[in-house]
């Protein structure tokens, strides 16, 4: 069997099934309808992973944008903190999901279920923001300090998008793949996944005609080369996009990419020479004993 035919067994393991997409589209109707007899709710809006084909299976919680009326958020001249709002969705949310709480950064309220968690972040619409000559809606999100950051995941989807379509529609497996390998190191890689949808949108990582190999190599190098420093949005809407959420994870995230990318360099050699069982014991290093045997 060959590398290439293995990366495309570990692309068919990796997608959520469909029981995990059932499960999470019930959960999310469940807390929509909940959430719609909150004060000041517009809706709810599916953002975040299993919005953009990149789910892992197992691994991915769904994200949920709960969106409120700029006057609901009112205070004075202002806006309640972001804190406030995590408050009044987890109220909302409590009674009828009793396993609710905020999650580790502060920017979204927890839905644990036995069969995986649902992330819900509150919003306050702000307006519309122009993205490759298009509007779309821009919103307030809290910060992890418990005030508000901005987003348009819709302007963040069309520069996905536009990658995935300049990759030969192989950006969004190449994202499946590195959050795979992200959570098979011990310690799991620290490394946020809208970092690196962001980071190689913009620069094109996977653009071209290129092998699932030469994609990973490239996405190992980027990451090595930048020592996984923050970068401004080419959206223009987030500021600065953080790879980690301190320098510490940043630098572990770095030896990581540094490790996986002389592995994964020297898979490739191998594979050349047509030495495919060298090839497979490499890249099997690369994501720590779980690559396909078949």
């Amino acid at each position: 069997m060959s590398i290439a035919d293995r990366f495309q067994s570990l692309i068919r393991r990796i997608q959520p099934t469909a029981a995990e997409l059932t499960a999470k589209s019930r959960h999310a109707a469940e807390i929509d309808a909940c959430l719609r007899s909150a004060r000041g709710i517009k809706g709810v809006r599916r953002i975040g992973s299993y919005s953009r084909g990149s789910a892992v299976r197992g691994i991915s919680d769904m994200d949920l944008l709960a969106v409120f009326t700029r006057e609901s958020a009112r205070w004075g001249n202002g806006y309640v903190s972001g804190t406030t709002m995590l408050n009044r969705v987890r109220g909302a949310l409590g009674t009828r999901f009793p396993k609710t709480d905020s999650n580790r950064d502060g920017q979204a309220v927890v839905c644990r279920f036995d069969d995986g968690d649902v992330d819900v972040v509150p919003a306050i619409f702000q307006g519309m923001h122009p993205a490759k000559g298009v509007n779309r809606p821009l919103f307030l999100i809290p910060s992890a300090a418990g005030d508000w950051m901005p987003t348009s995941p819709e302007a963040h989807g069309v520069l996905i998008e536009e990658a995935h379509a300049s990759s030969g529609h192989k950006f969004a497996a190449c994202i499946q793949i590195l959050k795979f390998w992200r959570d098979c190191r011990r310690p799991r890689t620290p490394i946020s996944s809208f970092h690196m949808e962001i980071l190689f949108a913009s620069e094109r990582t996977f653009s071209g005609v290129k092998s699932y190999q030469e994609c990973l190599i490239a996405a190992f190098r980027t990451l090595r080369h930048r020592g996984c420093r923050a970068i401004n949005d080419p959206m223009g809407v987030s500021g600065r996009v953080q790879a980690a959420d301190s320098g510490p994870k940043a630098r572990l995230a770095t030896e990581h990419a540094a490790t996986a990318l002389d592995k994964a360099e020297r898979a490739l050699a191998a594979e050349l020479s047509r030495d495919q069982e060298t090839a497979h014991r490499y890249w099997d290093m690369v994501f720590n004993d779980r690559f396909p045997a078949s």
